[in-house]
């Protein structure tokens, strides 16, 4: 073998190996992911007739793929029934809650990720024009009696909603086990108070 096909094979094979190191330092958790399955969670909020929320999660890394920024958003759908003085109205909506932080390995065990969120940076949306509110007769109601049907609404559920997204992200403090599995298109880890396992699905740009 001469100096040159060494110098090419030498070559391929530090490339090579550059390559896989890289692919190492990537961390695969890496992305945004949307949870696999919706959540009812209308036993925590005794008003509603239903409510159910979906997750969605994003980690970016910094230049030293060391740590990061962490976004998480909750969209709900909301179903309830609320009375006035002479009419019960069956109301519907839509919000999204979301916060930011920054995640961290947890020095013990790489496996693991600490969230830290930003309280000063949650944000409740609630989805005004696309609220219905009818009548349990069918009839929709008077143009005055429906906004105040809906200011109310969207007062009372941006509180309980602030309430329940908090006490949800407490929950998320401390990631255990995160794992990427199918060829980097699902993520499953574990979180606490109680110990449960959740699955998300990557989100493709």
């Amino acid at each position: 073998m001469n100096n040159l096909t060494k110098s090419i094979f030498g070559l391929c094979a530090m490339c090579g190996a550059l390559a896989m190191s890289s692919c190492s330092d990537n961390n695969p958790y890496i992305g945004s992911w949307v949870a696999n399955n919706q959540s009812d969670i209308t036993s925590q909020f005794p008003s509603a007739t239903s409510v159910t929320s979906v997750m969605s999660i994003d980690f970016a890394d910094n230049e030293q793929k060391t740590d990061g920024v962490v976004n998480i958003s909750n969209i709900y759908d909301i179903n309830e029934t609320t009375a006035s003085a002479d009419s019960v109205y069956n109301i519907q909506l839509k919000a999204t809650a979301s916060i930011s932080g920054t995640w961290t390995p947890d020095v013990d065990d790489s496996d693991d990720l600490l969230l830290t969120f930003d309280n000063s940076s949650l944000k409740i949306d609630i989805d005004r024009d696309g609220m219905t509110v009818v009548q349990d007769n069918g009839n929709a109601p008077s143009a005055a009696c429906l906004d105040s049907i809906v200011n109310t609404a969207v007062t009372r559920w941006s509180r309980e909603l602030t309430r329940a997204f908090r006490e949800e992200l407490s929950r998320y403090s401390v990631i255990n086990d995160i794992e990427a599995k199918n060829e980097g298109k699902m993520l499953e880890f574990e979180i606490q108070s109680p110990e449960t396992e959740v699955y998300f699905r990557r989100v493709e740009p």
